[in-house]
């Protein structure tokens, strides 16, 4: 699993992407091993917020996390 975290003015954003799965070759279409399927649990400890999200091989999501109140 590959991810990023970015603090915005709303609070945080998350970007998930599932590299698994994956075939490619020049010339020819991709081929998606849906075996590969990553169920991953996003936490945020500042809050204890968490969101669970399922990537399918080659998947890309954001997940936003509101700002912390004062």
């Amino acid at each position: 699993m590959q991810w990023g975290v970015n603090r915005i003015d709303e609070g945080w954003l998350v970007l998930l992407i599932n590299n698994k799965g994956v075939t490619k070759f020049t010339f020819e279409d991709e081929v998606f091993d849906q075996a590969q399927t990553s169920h991953v649990k996003v936490h945020l400890r500042s809050t204890g917020e968490t969101c669970d999200v399922v990537l399918p091989p080659g998947g890309i999501r954001f997940v936003r996390f509101p700002q912390d109140s004062p």
